[in-house]
């Protein structure tokens, strides 16, 4: 039993090492972001944004971040208030803008996980024909 559980995390381990720089991992971050932007926006719930600002006149325009992932931008009047500014961040777009992007990044990880699947199934029938000649 300890051979087969040592054998289970060694293969984790190799996995994880594996998509580490991958654009699976990549995908992932990328949809976790989405998602807590999103939990955020739509549940007024507290997550760290970051907010870049950039002024015109008139105006502000306000680009927010999270985990390094741009979400979205609005512009608004410079006399606003932080109350408003964030009363006008939960009721914009932005909202509908990640769902798609939510559907965007999954139909990217999907296509990638079974490119890599492919791959994987490839490598098998190599050792499988590999392991024939050997005999």
């Amino acid at each position: 039993m300890q051979e087969k559980v040592e054998e289970i995390v060694d293969m984790v381990r190799q996995l994880n090492e594996t998509l580490k720089d991958s654009r699976i991992d990549e995908l992932c971050k990328r949809l976790d972001a989405l998602a807590t932007a999103l939990d955020a926006l739509a549940n007024r719930k507290h997550h760290w944004f970051d907010m870049y600002f950039t002024a015109s006149a008139e105006m502000f325009n306000v680009k927010l971040h999270v985990k390094g992932e741009y979400i979205g931008s609005l512009s608004v009047e410079k006399s606003i208030t932080v109350e408003q500014l964030f009363e006008r961040i939960f009721t914009s777009n932005i909202k509908e803008n990640l769902v798609s992007e939510i559907h965007k990044t999954l139909a990217e990880l999907t296509a990638e996980v079974a490119d890599k699947a492919n791959i994987i199934q490839k490598v098998k029938e190599l050792e499988k024909r590999l392991a024939k000649e050997d005999l």
